[in-house]
């Protein structure tokens, strides 16, 4: 982990579960959530992942979020799989130096165990968080 670069330089992967947000999910309410992270560092990636039916019924909102350079994942089937192998992956690249996650379910832990080697881990704080989840985190980032 590089601790020493500064936030204007720190290269930031955003991602989102879309259950985690979908009581409050907006165009409005995503752009908090990029706003909070921005505070970190320079967002180089960001991805919400969907269920397909979730992504049918969300249309008008993912609009809004695809123009703010988040990109929206579809799966059909193990989207917690997915998302851990994407936070994974980027876990190992010099392209991110952190990751921020907005989830609040325990599935992702193994995944977060093994990337809390390489990256700091950010969570950002929709609802109720586990407490392995919050003992995973580097820091809770509050929703303003």
């Amino acid at each position: 982990m590089n601790n020493e670069i500064n936030n204007e330089e720190r290269k930031l992967a955003v991602y989102i579960d879309f259950d985690s947000v979908k009581e409050n999910f907006s165009g409005d309410f995503i752009k908090k959530i990029l706003d909070s992270t921005k505070r970190l560092g320079r967002i180089v990636k960001a991805k919400i992942y969907f269920h397909q039916d979730q992504f049918s019924e969300s249309k008008e909102s993912i609009d809004s979020i695809m123009k703010m350079g988040i990109e929206p994942i579809v799966v059909t089937l193990a989207k917690d799989v997915k998302m851990a192998i994407d936070v994974l992956d980027d876990s190992y690249s010099d392209d991110i130096d952190m990751i921020t996650l907005v989830y609040n379910r325990e599935a992702l832990l193994p995944a977060l165990i093994d990337i809390k080697n390489r990256k700091p881990l950010y969570l950002v704080k929709v609802g109720d968080l586990p407490e392995s989840i919050i003992n995973m985190s580097d820091q809770i980032i509050e929703i303003e």
